[in-house]
């Protein structure tokens, strides 16, 4: 619409069902429902809120809209009951979308990272992937940034620079070189 999304707290969000959530054990669980309208049942189910598929606070997505905050209260109770161990095999079991809310050393020990091309292994060892990548670019594995001056000599060639001019440079300490 022209403009920017705001940031909301977790209890005012638009979309209530796509939230991050707490575990039991104070881990974190991001929920991203796939807006089809079975989300809400299938996530009353995994959480045991059964109880609230009358009420009408929550039929439709508008009115669980108007009425966020009780909703991710009730959402909130539903999720302190499970582990972060237990709590993603009830949500696969619903079908729902989710993602763990992980540390960076859990996130570099995850394979699903892996298959999807995040760490990328380099001379000095594995490291983060860009997270832009682009169609017809070489994306494969590069060495270490260079060292301070490392490429002086090169670069002052492209600029024209000739062999003579970029050794009384570096001889004048103008230009340093390693």
């Amino acid at each position: 619409f022209g403009r920017v999304a705001s940031n909301r707290p977790r209890k005012g969000s638009v979309l209530p069902l796509a939230n991050f959530i707490r575990t039991k054990d104070d881990r974190w669980i991001c929920l991203v429902p796939r807006q089809t309208g079975d989300e809400w049942k299938a996530l009353r189910g995994a959480l045991g809120l059964e109880h609230l598929a009358d009420d009408p606070r929550f039929k439709s997505a508008k009115d669980r809209r108007l009425n966020a905050e009780p909703l991710v209260e009730a959402i909130d109770a539903g999720f302190a009951q499970f582990t972060f161990a237990a709590a993603p095999a009830r949500l696969d079991a619903a079908n729902l979308v989710w993602a763990p809310m992980q540390t960076a050393a859990e996130a570099v020990k995850d394979p699903q990272l892996h298959a999807a091309g995040g760490i990328v292994q380099t001379p000095s060892g594995p490291m983060p992937a860009s997270p832009v990548r682009f169609h017809g670019v070489d994306q494969s594995t590069r060495g270490p940034a260079p060292g301070p001056s490392e490429h002086a000599r090169g670069a002052l060639a492209d600029y024209v620079f000739s062999v003579s001019e970029i050794e009384a440079l570096i001889a004048s300490g103008a230009v340093k070189s390693s």
